[in-house]
């Protein structure tokens, strides 16, 4: 089987961490080469998520070995703000 890529959506609470709420598998692990649409999928999914619970939402890239053991991970930069909706969710604002 080997290595696998997985977008994982989470809800960000308030103390600074998240919860894991939904995982999209990437095309391929080593996908590399232009925009992935599985990355596309995980934007929408946490964006609907957003608005549906008023909860902002986090990406991470979380690589899972054969037995689905997790060999590394790594934010993907984005966070949504449903309360802020027309701030790019891949810019830094500071807080």
């Amino acid at each position: 089987m080997g290595v696998t890529k997985w977008y994982i959506i989470s809800e960000a609470i308030a103390d600074g961490g998240t919860i894991e709420r939904h995982r999209i598998s990437a095309l391929t692990a080593d996908y590399k080469c232009g925009a992935d649409p599985a990355l596309a999928r995980a934007e929408t999914w946490a964006r609907s998520y957003s608005e549906q619970t008023g909860m902002p939402t986090a990406i991470e890239v979380v690589w899972l070995g054969d037995t689905g053991e997790q060999l590394s991970a790594e934010g993907e930069g984005f966070y949504y703000d449903p309360a802020y909706p027309q701030r790019d969710p891949y810019q830094r604002y500071g807080y």
